[in-house]
């Protein structure tokens, strides 16, 4: 019986969330195409249908992902941010934080880029993309518009974006490790980004 358009993208969504959680625990190259199909109940040679292999579903993995993660937080030349003081600072970074460790799925793809950065060129260049250049770009673009608006001192904002973001970066990947300590490492970001603000920001 020939599936529908709903029922093969609603295989292939459960195939990409069991891949990603495989991926997540035991890394690529340790996963095979057998059980991911096998763990949503299918036999392994059926997932062919639906991918044309393991590297057709990690290629699928990173542009959703990729795609959805930089467009909630505002990656991209082309993503505007205006922050005019140290309040907004603030909540727009704290909404940052809270979305990144509270999205399933994003903390699966970071745990992934973790586990298989040393293994696979292609993904180690991704995860700095994904951990480092991207976030280093935002901020920066954040300090120069507050550094013109005043709202912070005649400062570098490339080295500023790399001070802001560097501690709180740490304090993401131990909630990977460590999620038990989500409350306490949450506190630690909240503390360094008051402490940022009461010493860099005028207003």
């Amino acid at each position: 019986m020939k599936q529908s358009n709903t029922e093969i993208l609603s295989t292939k969504a459960k195939l990409l969330d069991a891949a990603l959680e495989f991926f997540s625990t035991k890394g690529y190259d340790s996963t095979t195409v057998d059980e991911i199909a096998e763990s949503i109940g299918m036999k392994g040679p059926i997932i062919y249908n639906y991918f044309s292999g393991k590297e057709d579903i990690l290629n699928t993995l990173n542009q959703g992902l990729t795609a959805d993660y930089e467009s909630n937080m505002k990656f991209g030349e082309q993503s505007l941010v205006f922050i005019h003081n140290g309040a907004e600072l603030k909540e727009f970074t704290m909404y940052q934080v809270n979305y990144t460790i509270s999205n399933d799925h994003i903390t699966k793809y970071r745990r992934l880029g973790t586990i298989n950065q040393f293994r696979n060129k292609e993904t180690a260049q991704k995860t700095t993309h994904f951990q480092f250049d991207n976030i280093i770009n935002l901020f920066e673009r954040v300090f120069a518009y507050m550094k013109q608006n005043e709202a912070i001192g005649n400062v570098d904002p490339r080295l500023m974006a790399l001070e802001f973001t560097s501690p709180t970066s740490l304090l993401i990947q131990l909630i990977d490790r460590e999620p038990e300590r989500k409350d306490e490492v949450m506190k630690l970001i909240e503390d360094h980004v008051d402490f940022f603000i009461a010493t860099h920001c005028k207003k």
